[in-house]
């Protein structure tokens, strides 16, 4: 049978060819003749199933998240390659390697792979601890092994993001799931969550990412638990979770949505991220964009225990932050919401530090009452007032403060007094948004030993409300 490719130009045929999947139809046609083999070798076709396939004009190789043991930091790879086959070619290994049967989306991979740089960059200066619980990536047949577990397509944005790390190896976790008390060397590891955490009282959550067996287990766990879960969240699983899982993170397979669950609500769960295409990498790139900003800090989970050191998620900057001087004393507060306890609503930080010791006139100056005044989305006014803040009198001093109970005299201690604590209930929250702020009576030196007339410093109104996206 003579060659119909014969009759057409190059052009024509690389066309023609066009309507082929390069593997193995194009492949194999490779095969056939010379001159079939020189059609499907040409730079043309290759750069036409490079555009249609993978939507590239450049001929740009795959982003590598590679690790640099020198220097601690990432190294990236955005290689330029000498032929358009070579990069079809690469693209196509990192399909395969996620176990996709259509190619990757080569623009949100790359997006996938900057998150991943940018947290591993700030992890590494910021708190490497957390860094170093990162598994490697998840390979092909772990997907296909957990959609054939669940039931469920995982979508192919959460290929790309536990593709290239399949969670966080803790052991504390293992050890959770045998019954085990975190104790000893693995106590530290309760704070180190990727998605970070706050306390309040006694309550303290800190969200670790699960990895794809975790995943598996929890969904199951789950569907067992809950006949109304199995039943109309049969496409949810747990990506994210505290060590108890009192706060679940949980993406919707079906739409690659993420949500957060809200126990004894109408609703068991609510948008974690604005509606909109590939939601979970959405959630994890606007996380990152935190974490970098400075929004989000590595600090201490309970105040003044360097032990809980995490990833805290009460803001330290931008428009959900406030701050203002007194006399001198510069107080900083913020607020989290806190979806797992419906009946504390919202937590708030409050930070207390001399900043400037000339304008105080003062040695010292003791904290003495509260006043706080909380409005609600209605226009609701609450004012609360008391002594102390959580049964404490810090003795504020250039440098640091005394750390007081009522009626004992703390330790000393160095830098800012932090205390932390919840609005309580509000009626409007959600899906409003309300105000917190007041004011701190301080009385010049000590109570027991006063050098002046007591002053109010003003704790800048702060918003509580339930954000778009949700840590």
């Amino acid at each position: 049978m003579p060659d119909p490719f014969i009759r057409f130009d190059t052009g024509i045929a690389a066309n023609v060819l066009l309507f082929l999947p390069v593997r193995p139809s194009l492949c194999t046609c490779g095969a056939v003749s010379r001159r079939w083999a020189f059609v499907t070798s040409e730079e043309p076709s290759w750069r036409a199933h490079c555009e249609v396939d993978y939507g590239l004009t450049a001929k740009t190789a795959p982003p590598l998240l590679a690790i640099s043991t020198d220097s601690g930091g990432d190294t990236e790879q955005n290689a330029m390659l000498v032929t358009w086959k070579a990069v079809w070619l690469h693209w196509d290994t990192v399909s395969r390697r996620l176990g996709l049967s259509t190619p990757v989306d080569a623009h949100l991979y790359t997006r996938v792979v900057q998150l991943w740089r940018n947290l591993h960059g700030w992890l590494a200066t910021e708190i490497p601890a957390v860094r170093a619980t990162l598994a490697d990536g998840a390979a092909s047949d772990k997907f296909s092994a957990a959609e054939k577990a669940l039931g469920v397509t995982l979508p192919s944005s959460m290929r790309m993001v536990w593709g290239l790390h399949d969670g966080q190896n803790l052991a504390v976790d293992d050890r959770a799931e045998e019954g085990i008390a975190a104790d000893g060397q693995f106590f530290n590891q309760i704070f180190h969550g990727l998605f970070g955490g706050y306390s309040f009282y006694h309550n303290m959550v800190c969200t670790r990412m699960f990895s794809l067996d975790r995943m598996v287990r929890w969904t199951l766990k789950l569907r067992r638990k809950s006949s109304a879960f199995a039943a109309n969240y049969h496409t949810y699983i747990p990506i994210c979770a505290n060590l108890h899982t009192n706060k679940m993170i949980v993406l919707d397979t079906a739409t690659d949505m993420v949500y957060h669950n809200v126990p004894n609500d109408t609703l068991p769960f609510r948008a974690s991220a604005p509606a909109g295409k590939h939601g979970l990498v959405r959630w994890m790139e606007e996380y990152s964009h935190r974490l970098t900003a400075g929004v989000y800090r590595a600090a201490a989970l309970f105040p003044d225990e360097e032990a809980s050191r995490g990833i805290n998620l009460f803001p330290q900057a931008g428009p959900d932050w406030t701050r203002a001087v007194t006399r001198g004393i510069q107080v900083t507060a913020s607020a989290v919401y806190t979806p797992e306890s419906p009946d504390s609503c919202f937590a708030y930080s409050i930070q207390l530090l001399i900043v400037d010791a000339a304008a105080l006139q003062f040695p010292s100056a003791q904290l003495l009452t509260r006043h706080w005044r909380i409005k609600d989305a209605a226009g609701h006014v609450r004012d609360v007032e008391g002594h102390g803040v959580i049964g404490k009198f810090p003795v504020l001093r250039p440098g640091g403060y005394r750390d007081d109970e009522q009626g004992t005299q703390g330790p000393e201690c160095e830098g800012t007094f932090v205390y932390q604590s919840c609005s309580g209930p509000m009626a409007g929250v959600p899906p409003g948004k309300g105000y917190f702020g007041g004011s701190l009576q301080m009385i010049p030196g000590t109570i027991e030993e006063p050098l002046g007339d007591p002053f109010d410093i003003v704790v800048e109104e702060f918003p509580i409300y339930v954000p778009d996206f949700v840590y």
